[in-house]
């Protein structure tokens, strides 16, 4: 959804990566990952810049306009503000839940590397006793 729409506005407004990259500093790498699905967990930080530069909607690019316009037309104002507000915590939930995840992808990252580090300790340990003998 957010990647259809952020490439639906930068496309009417003739915009190019680099005009993203200058407006958002964002790396044109990260946004053509971002345009191209490459990215799997986008930051809501980077998603919201290259909203606001398109001229975009936060509220139209995650879906909530749409929901929000729905409930409009079945509810009362106070159930409608309940579910607004309903909605609203179910979207910072996930937002979190998204940030969780990336933490943990770092956490994971971080581990892999210690252990790389160990790899390449011992090589160089063992490369130096074979060179004892040698």
């Amino acid at each position: 959804m957010e990647v259809e729409y952020i490439k639906s506005l930068k496309e009417a407004k003739k915009l190019k990566v680099k005009d993203l990259a200058e407006m958002t500093g964002i790396p044109e790498s990260t946004i053509n990952n971002f345009l191209s699905r490459k990215t799997e967990s986008p930051s809501f930080s980077m998603m919201s810049k290259l909203c606001i530069a398109v001229g975009g909607s936060l509220d139209e690019m995650i879906g909530l306009k749409e929901i929000v316009e729905k409930k409009a037309e079945e509810q009362t104002s106070k159930e409608l503000l309940s579910s607004i507000t309903d909605i609203y915590k179910e979207q910072i939930e996930n937002l979190k839940e998204r940030n969780n995840d990336l933490k943990e992808d770092k956490k994971n990252l971080t581990k892999e590397k210690l252990c790389l580090y160990g790899i390449i300790v011992a090589l160089i340990i063992l490369e130096f006793i074979l060179g004892l003998f040698a």
